[in-house]
């Protein structure tokens, strides 16, 4: 078995095959392991998730799971009570279920409890907790159903946090919402909370967003992190001599 990617929540770890395969193993509460055996607690060994094959990317949030197939389509499975497996509820799944996008997808990040998720058109849909604005659809209700976010602009990446979310255009445009308490959005100490994205103005022509407890993203190789323990409300430009890619 060789893996290509390894997706990691609290108390579970998922592993992608090059064949396409997804295995879990851990803690089974909420039904993260995407099995049918809801006896099973936890497992020390990976478990196949049931029904799911052609798998191009997995994501973890703290207790769902979701992953998108290489024709397009998401699932998810595990735990659902604040919507984020969009599956029209808020109860569990312990089998992956599809999420029902008209559209083809092709990007996808899991927060704590909320995913995004980015269409071949750049469109980008949130489901999940919306308490702190950041599935940015404008208010902070939660999303049981995929809800396509306002933007003007197209989105090649988002990242998920814990509780907020980061977007990406293909020409390196950052735009952010949600929890700002710590500065995690990037854009000032204004506002403690962003219902829709905002646009941070520096740094231009990123790469790579990332998203946590705090924000990081890489321009033309640099370095630059803010919110959470960095205590920067704008980004910061981390002085290295590594080059990122």
């Amino acid at each position: 078995m060789f893996i290509k990617q390894v997706s990691c929540g609290y108390h579970h770890s998922a592993l992608l095959t090059i064949s396409g395969l997804v295995y879990t193993m851990g803690s089974n509460i909420h039904g993260t392991l995407g099995t049918s055996h809801e006896e099973i607690n936890y497992s020390f060994l990976p478990i196949l998730v049931e029904g799911l094959e052609g798998v191009s990317k997995i994501e973890s949030g703290a207790f769902h799971l979701c992953a998108i197939t290489e024709n397009g389509e998401a699932y998810s499975w595990g735990r659902g009570m604040d919507g984020q497996l969009g599956i029209s509820t808020n109860k569990n799944s312990c089998n992956a279920q599809r999420v029902h996008i008209e559209e083809e997808i092709q990007e996808l990040s899991c927060g704590t409890n909320h995913t995004l998720l980015v269409t071949s058109r750049g469109e980008v849909y949130a489901f999940g907790n919306g308490i702190y604005g950041q599935l940015g659809t404008g208010n902070n209700k939660n999303q049981q159903r995929p809800t396509k976010i306002r933007l003007d602009v197209k989105v090649c990446m988002v990242a998920a946090g814990e509780n907020h979310s980061l977007f990406l255009t293909p020409e390196g445009t950052i735009y952010g919402t949600g929890d700002n308490t710590s500065g995690q959005v990037g854009i000032g100490n204004g506002k403690k909370y962003v219902l829709e994205p905002q646009r941070i103005t520096n740094p231009k022509n990123a790469s790579i967003v990332q998203a946590s407890k705090f924000s990081a993203c890489v321009c033309e190789g640099q370095l630059y992190v803010w919110g959470g323990a960095t205590r920067q409300f704008t980004p910061y430009h981390i002085d290295t001599d590594i080059c990122f890619t």
